[in-house]
Protein backbone atom coordinates (compact mmCIF):
# COMPACT_ATOMS: atom_id res chain seq x y z
CA UNK A 1 0.00 0.00 0.00
CA UNK A 2 1.56 3.29 -1.07
CA UNK A 3 1.91 6.25 1.27
CA UNK A 4 -0.52 8.24 -0.89
CA UNK A 5 -3.07 5.45 -0.76
CA UNK A 6 -2.67 5.14 3.00
CA UNK A 7 -3.03 8.92 3.44
CA UNK A 8 -6.18 9.01 1.32
CA UNK A 9 -7.63 6.14 3.30
CA UNK A 10 -6.87 7.89 6.60
CA UNK A 11 -8.61 11.07 5.40
CA UNK A 12 -11.67 9.06 4.39
CA UNK A 13 -11.71 7.26 7.73
CA UNK A 14 -11.59 10.62 9.52
CA UNK A 15 -14.58 11.77 7.47
CA UNK A 16 -16.43 8.57 8.39
CA UNK A 17 -15.60 9.17 12.05
CA UNK A 18 -16.99 12.70 11.81
CA UNK A 19 -20.29 11.32 10.55
CA UNK A 20 -20.09 12.70 7.02
CA UNK A 21 -22.83 10.92 5.08
CA UNK A 22 -20.96 10.51 1.79
CA UNK A 23 -17.76 9.29 3.46
CA UNK A 24 -18.81 5.62 3.77
CA UNK A 25 -19.49 5.33 0.05
CA UNK A 26 -16.27 7.20 -0.80
CA UNK A 27 -14.30 4.90 1.50
CA UNK A 28 -15.68 1.78 -0.15
CA UNK A 29 -15.14 3.21 -3.62
CA UNK A 30 -11.53 4.00 -2.70
CA UNK A 31 -10.87 0.46 -1.43
CA UNK A 32 -13.03 -1.36 -4.01
CA UNK A 33 -10.23 -2.57 -6.29
CA UNK A 34 -8.23 -4.07 -3.40
CA UNK A 35 -11.39 -5.72 -2.08
CA UNK A 36 -12.19 -7.09 -5.56
CA UNK A 37 -8.72 -8.66 -5.86
CA UNK A 38 -9.05 -10.11 -2.38
CA UNK A 39 -12.52 -11.55 -2.99
CA UNK A 40 -11.46 -13.09 -6.31
CA UNK A 41 -8.37 -14.71 -4.81
CA UNK A 42 -10.17 -16.25 -1.85
CA UNK A 43 -13.22 -17.24 -3.86
CA UNK A 44 -11.41 -19.02 -6.69
CA UNK A 45 -8.77 -20.68 -4.55
CA UNK A 46 -10.85 -21.80 -1.61
CA UNK A 47 -14.42 -22.10 -2.85
CA UNK A 48 -14.15 -23.40 -6.44
CA UNK A 49 -17.46 -25.24 -6.26
CA UNK A 50 -19.27 -21.97 -5.54
CA UNK A 51 -17.87 -20.60 -8.81
CA UNK A 52 -20.39 -22.77 -10.66
CA UNK A 53 -23.19 -20.77 -9.03
CA UNK A 54 -21.71 -17.36 -8.18
CA UNK A 55 -19.08 -15.03 -9.56
CA UNK A 56 -16.58 -12.71 -7.91
CA UNK A 57 -18.82 -9.74 -8.55
CA UNK A 58 -21.74 -11.21 -6.60
CA UNK A 59 -19.45 -12.14 -3.70
CA UNK A 60 -17.91 -8.67 -3.64
CA UNK A 61 -21.27 -6.91 -3.97
CA UNK A 62 -22.67 -8.80 -0.99
CA UNK A 63 -19.52 -8.16 1.08
CA UNK A 64 -19.47 -4.44 0.20
CA UNK A 65 -23.17 -4.13 1.05
CA UNK A 66 -22.57 -5.75 4.44
CA UNK A 67 -19.50 -3.61 4.98
CA UNK A 68 -21.46 -0.46 4.09
CA UNK A 69 -24.15 -1.40 6.61
CA UNK A 70 -21.50 -2.14 9.24
CA UNK A 71 -19.91 1.28 8.69
CA UNK A 72 -23.12 2.90 9.92
CA UNK A 73 -22.52 1.22 13.30
CA UNK A 74 -18.73 0.88 13.47
CA UNK A 75 -16.26 3.58 12.50
CA UNK A 76 -12.84 2.05 11.91
CA UNK A 77 -10.21 4.52 13.11
CA UNK A 78 -7.29 3.26 11.05
CA UNK A 79 -6.66 1.50 7.72
CA UNK A 80 -5.76 -1.52 9.83
CA UNK A 81 -9.22 -1.50 11.45
CA UNK A 82 -10.95 -0.98 8.10
CA UNK A 83 -9.18 -3.86 6.36
CA UNK A 84 -9.85 -6.13 9.32
CA UNK A 85 -13.55 -5.30 9.11
CA UNK A 86 -13.55 -5.82 5.33
CA UNK A 87 -11.81 -9.20 5.65
CA UNK A 88 -14.31 -10.34 8.22
CA UNK A 89 -17.26 -9.49 5.98
CA UNK A 90 -15.78 -11.20 2.90
CA UNK A 91 -15.08 -14.29 4.99
CA UNK A 92 -18.65 -14.26 6.36
CA UNK A 93 -20.18 -13.95 2.89
CA UNK A 94 -18.20 -16.94 1.62
CA UNK A 95 -19.03 -19.02 4.68
CA UNK A 96 -22.72 -18.14 4.36
CA UNK A 97 -22.72 -19.17 0.69
CA UNK A 98 -20.89 -22.42 1.49
CA UNK A 99 -23.40 -23.24 4.26
CA UNK A 100 -26.32 -22.45 1.95
CA UNK A 101 -24.89 -24.70 -0.76
CA UNK A 102 -24.28 -27.53 1.73
CA UNK A 103 -27.86 -27.19 2.98
CA UNK A 104 -29.23 -27.33 -0.57
CA UNK A 105 -27.11 -30.39 -1.34
CA UNK A 106 -28.34 -32.11 1.83
CA UNK A 107 -31.96 -31.35 0.90
CA UNK A 108 -31.44 -32.79 -2.59
CA UNK A 109 -29.88 -35.92 -1.10
CA UNK A 110 -32.89 -36.39 1.19
CA UNK A 111 -35.25 -35.96 -1.78
CA UNK A 112 -33.25 -38.37 -3.92
CA UNK A 113 -32.46 -35.63 -6.45
CA UNK A 114 -28.79 -35.23 -5.60
CA UNK A 115 -26.32 -34.77 -8.43
CA UNK A 116 -23.61 -37.41 -8.89
CA UNK A 117 -20.53 -36.92 -6.75
CA UNK A 118 -17.89 -34.86 -8.51
CA UNK A 119 -14.67 -36.92 -8.63
CA UNK A 120 -12.62 -33.71 -8.75
CA UNK A 121 -12.64 -33.47 -4.97
CA UNK A 122 -14.11 -29.96 -4.88
CA UNK A 123 -16.62 -30.67 -2.07
CA UNK A 124 -13.81 -31.96 0.12
CA UNK A 125 -11.63 -28.96 -0.73
CA UNK A 126 -14.51 -26.60 0.00
CA UNK A 127 -15.17 -28.31 3.34
CA UNK A 128 -11.50 -27.99 4.24
CA UNK A 129 -11.42 -24.27 3.44
CA UNK A 130 -14.70 -23.74 5.28
CA UNK A 131 -13.12 -25.35 8.35
CA UNK A 132 -10.07 -23.11 7.89
CA UNK A 133 -12.17 -19.93 7.77
CA UNK A 134 -14.19 -20.98 10.79
CA UNK A 135 -10.98 -21.61 12.72
CA UNK A 136 -9.63 -18.19 11.74
CA UNK A 137 -12.79 -16.67 13.28
CA UNK A 138 -11.80 -18.30 16.60
CA UNK A 139 -8.20 -17.07 16.68
CA UNK A 140 -7.22 -14.48 19.29
CA UNK A 141 -7.88 -10.97 17.95
CA UNK A 142 -4.21 -10.09 17.31
CA UNK A 143 -3.55 -13.32 15.41
CA UNK A 144 -6.79 -13.05 13.44
CA UNK A 145 -5.76 -9.54 12.45
CA UNK A 146 -2.46 -10.82 11.05
CA UNK A 147 -4.36 -13.41 8.98
CA UNK A 148 -6.87 -10.76 7.88
CA UNK A 149 -4.23 -8.32 6.68
CA UNK A 150 -1.62 -10.72 5.30
CA UNK A 151 -3.69 -13.62 4.00
CA UNK A 152 -7.11 -12.16 3.25
CA UNK A 153 -6.09 -8.64 2.23
CA UNK A 154 -2.85 -9.70 0.56
CA UNK A 155 -0.59 -7.16 2.25
CA UNK A 156 3.07 -8.18 2.43
CA UNK A 157 4.52 -8.88 5.87
CA UNK A 158 6.25 -5.48 5.75
CA UNK A 159 2.98 -3.70 4.87
CA UNK A 160 1.13 -5.65 7.54
CA UNK A 161 3.76 -4.67 10.12
CA UNK A 162 3.41 -1.03 9.10
CA UNK A 163 -0.38 -1.15 9.37
CA UNK A 164 -0.14 -2.79 12.78
CA UNK A 165 2.52 -0.39 13.99
CA UNK A 166 5.13 -3.04 14.71
CA UNK A 167 8.45 -4.16 13.26
CA UNK A 168 8.64 -6.63 10.43
CA UNK A 169 10.67 -9.05 12.56
CA UNK A 170 8.06 -8.99 15.35
CA UNK A 171 5.27 -9.52 12.85
CA UNK A 172 7.17 -12.35 11.15
CA UNK A 173 7.49 -14.15 14.51
CA UNK A 174 3.77 -13.66 15.09
CA UNK A 175 3.02 -14.99 11.59
CA UNK A 176 5.06 -18.12 12.32
CA UNK A 177 3.10 -18.62 15.57
CA UNK A 178 -0.18 -18.28 13.67
CA UNK A 179 0.95 -20.84 11.11
CA UNK A 180 1.99 -23.26 13.87
CA UNK A 181 -1.38 -22.79 15.60
CA UNK A 182 -3.19 -23.48 12.32
CA UNK A 183 -1.08 -26.57 11.66
CA UNK A 184 -1.82 -27.93 15.14
CA UNK A 185 -5.57 -27.24 14.89
CA UNK A 186 -5.98 -28.33 11.27
CA UNK A 187 -3.74 -31.39 10.73
CA UNK A 188 -4.66 -31.59 7.03
CA UNK A 189 -3.30 -28.10 6.42
CA UNK A 190 0.16 -28.17 4.85
CA UNK A 191 0.96 -24.52 5.53
CA UNK A 192 0.47 -23.52 1.91
CA UNK A 193 -1.56 -20.42 1.23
Amino acid sequence: MSDGDSSSLRVLLERVGQGEESANAALLEHAYERLRILARAIFRKEFPRLAKIHDTGSILDEAVLRLYQALSKVQPATPRDFFGLASMHIRWVLLDLARRQQGEAAAKAMNGTAEPIDPGGEPIEQAIWTEFHRYVEQLPADEREVVDLHFYQGFTLAETAELMGTSKSTLTRQWVRVQMRLKNALPWWDGEW
